[in-house]
């Protein structure tokens, strides 16, 4: 039985609207949090990640009533994160209606923390989220406070680190392609994977449903993750889906449209169906008699 990949739509939250983040530097708004989790969960999301980038900064948490008002308009498992710093905060947000948890910082600092969240709420909801840079054309390096500050560390030593502490999962974002929409880093992901027997949920780059694809045939990645690129069209989720489905990999097709019939264009859009096609779909022709 082959385990299925999954898609993960992320949701950046800002002022407590979800952004479009390009380079950790330039943030376009895009709109409500749990409308756009509505509309993700309807084109075939697997789950969904909603994380307020600005709370460590501001020194506060993820607002719990809002993982509640987007818990509530979808089925999807949510995760959510920013600024968690305590067992009583992951409780909070649990009991508001996450499945999962998603801590960058905290985890970094404190590795005791992973195992006190784990010990009560299993290490399945424990997503480390690892941002990391390229350092040379063989190295790379974790990045802290929204990939501004090095951390000493290269991510597949860190993955270590986390997994030996109780993390379930790591959110492996590779932040030089924030935005770029050009592909995810598949070296980061190879040598990360090499390192852990964690599932990868990897994010950074996608911006063709190829890219989705390379990431889900890579060695070690359970997951490829997006933002920007779920909110450029309508059922973008189920178009990457079907175009891995195409490739031979097992992804869920749960949406309300599936288009396994469609074919692709080089900029990876769905293929127009001929006009003759589509009026046979639309209208029936009715003998004289029948009418």
């Amino acid at each position: 039985m082959r385990i299925e990949k999954r898609i993960v739509a992320c949701l950046f939250v800002r002022d407590g609207r979800v952004v479009q983040s390009h380079g950790f530097g330039r943030y376009l708004p895009v709109g409500r949090p749990e409308i756009a989790a509505r509309f993700l969960d309807s084109w075939g999301a697997d789950a969904i990640a909603l994380v307020d980038i600005d709370a460590r900064a501001q020194g506060r948490t993820i607002d719990p009533r809002l993982v509640e008002r987007v818990a509530a308009n979808i089925f999807a498992p949510l995760a959510a994160g920013g600024g968690l710093t305590s067992v009583t905060q992951m409780r909070d947000l649990l009991s508001a209606g996450a499945d999962k948890l998603v801590v960058n910082r905290a985890f970094h600092d404190d590795r005791a923390l992973i195992a006190e969240g784990a010990a009560h709420f299993g290490s399945q909801a424990m997503i480390a989220s690892v941002d990391a840079r390229a350092r040379g054309p063989r190295g790379y390096e974790v990045m802290l406070d929204r990939a501004s500050r090095p951390a000493g560390l290269t991510p597949w030593d860190y993955a270590r680190d986390l997994e030996r502490a109780g993390a379930g999962e790591i959110l492996l974002n590779a932040a030089d392609r924030d935005g770029a929409g050009e592909g995810y880093d598949l070296e980061l992901a190879r040598r990360t994977a090499a390192a852990t027997t964690m599932p990868i949920i990897l994010l950074g780059g996608a911006g063709h449903p190829r890219h989705v694809a390379e990431a889900l045939a890579a060695p070690g990645v359970s997951a490829a993750a997006a933002a920007n690129f779920w909110h450029f069209s309508e059922h973008s989720i189920a178009v990457a889906k079907a175009y891995c489905a195409r490739a031979g990999l097992p992804v869920r097709r749960d949406a309300s449209v599936a288009y396994g019939e469609f074919g692709f264009e080089a900029d990876g859009r769905l293929s127009k169906i001929a006009d003759e096609a589509l009026e046979e779909r639309i209208f029936e022709t009715l003998d004289e008699d029948a009418v």
